[in-house]
């Protein structure tokens, strides 16, 4: 069983936004019906757990939540990278290490479903804590206020007996409703249990780890985390000996593509932090049309490196499923280039 010791959340969410991109596209090429349900469905509604499954069995799961089978199927597809690792490393480069060391499963307490992630950013950059602070009161506070109560009626679409609860407790009514709204939200894409256990987390770094979560002082086990973690590694001696007796085992063309996905945006991100030290010192069109130089190039680059990871594909279980969403993401990229080129001119 591969144990992720040092994992980044920021890490392990980029990874996972990469899957549900490289899934969409595998869904634009195809001509199937219903193509913007479909995408709609895999950014902003399925669970991490149906987007990782997705990748690994290139099939949906029966079940929307399952942490335990969740943390097996990270752990299988970093072994099977960790086995392919000098071919991926050449298409790839340094993002399959950080893929090895830094990205797992980030339930329950983050998710990277789009409307989710975005409200957990939007906590942790204070934003929704500046707007109940006014009223003298906190976000944790007005989850308090909900309580049980609340929580129900909200899921039952009753919007203003939640609202007159917390207006009842002294809140304004309009940032009741704004509360109302955001919690509304949350709890129809996360579901109550996961929003109880998850809720406190939505005020903390996205940049931190759940090893600190799942490990106490002195590296003593503690909490919820610890002992469902422990049942997947109970579980995992089957899969670790069919893992090991492959030593020739390969990626599945689905999960290699997110991986070129993911690769691809550290490329960008490594580019864009470039030229915001480059073009830091200019001001105004100047430094508008240097940083979107610097994009260009950024955009050039991962247009050639995803060109080269494509080579990867042959060596993956299913080749074509890995070049579709890829060659998907190139004319995406290349139509934007494209753009941006003709608004330099």
């Amino acid at each position: 069983m591969f144990i992720t010791e040092n994992q980044s959340i920021a890490e392990s969410i980029l990874f996972l936004l990469s899957a549900r991109e490289s899934l969409c596209n595998t869904v634009e090429a195809s001509s199937i019906e219903h193509k913007d349900e479909l995408k709609n469905f895999l950014m902003n509604e399925a669970s991490d757990y149906e987007i990782i499954y997705t990748l690994m069995h290139e099939e949906m799961p029966n079940e929307k939540y399952n942490f335990v089978d969740e943390i097996i199927l990270f752990s299988k597809l970093k072994e099977q990278v960790l086995i392919n690792f000098n071919s991926l490393n050449k298409y790839m480069g340094e993002s399959v290490q950080t893929f090895i060391d830094e990205v797992d499963t980030v339930y329950p307490d983050f998710s990277s479903a789009t409307p989710i992630l975005e409200f957990q950013i939007a906590t942790k950059d204070n934003v929704l804590n500046e707007v109940f602070d006014k009223e003298g009161v906190g976000v944790q506070k007005v989850i308090d206020w909900l309580g049980a109560t609340g929580r129900k009626a909200i899921t039952m679409g009753k919007d203003k007996v939640a609202i007159l609860k917390l207006t009842n407790k002294g809140l304004s009514p309009q940032v009741a409703k704004k509360a109302v709204v955001v919690q509304k939200g949350y709890l129809k894409d996360m579901g109550p249990e996961v929003y109880l256990k998850g809720i406190l987390a939505k005020t903390k770094s996205v940049t931190g780890s759940i090893a600190a979560k799942v490990h106490g002082p002195g590296g003593k086990s503690v909490g919820v985390l610890a002992s469902i973690k422990a049942k997947a590694i109970a579980a995992a001696p089957a899969l670790q000996k069919a893992v090991t007796s492959q030593a020739g085992m390969a990626v599945g063309g689905a999960a290699l593509a997110a991986l070129a996905l993911y690769a691809s945006v550290k490329l960008y991100k490594r580019f864009m932090s470039k030229a915001a030290k480059s073009c830091g010192g200019q001001s105004g069109a100047a430094k508008t049309l240097c940083m979107k130089k610097f994009q260009h190039s950024a955009i050039a680059a991962q247009v050639k490196d995803l060109g080269s990871a494509m080579k990867a594909c042959a060596k993956s279980k299913s080749p074509e499923k890995c070049k579709v969403p890829i060659q998907k993401k190139i004319s995406n990229l290349q139509v934007k280039m494209q753009k941006m080129k003709a608004k330099m001119a």
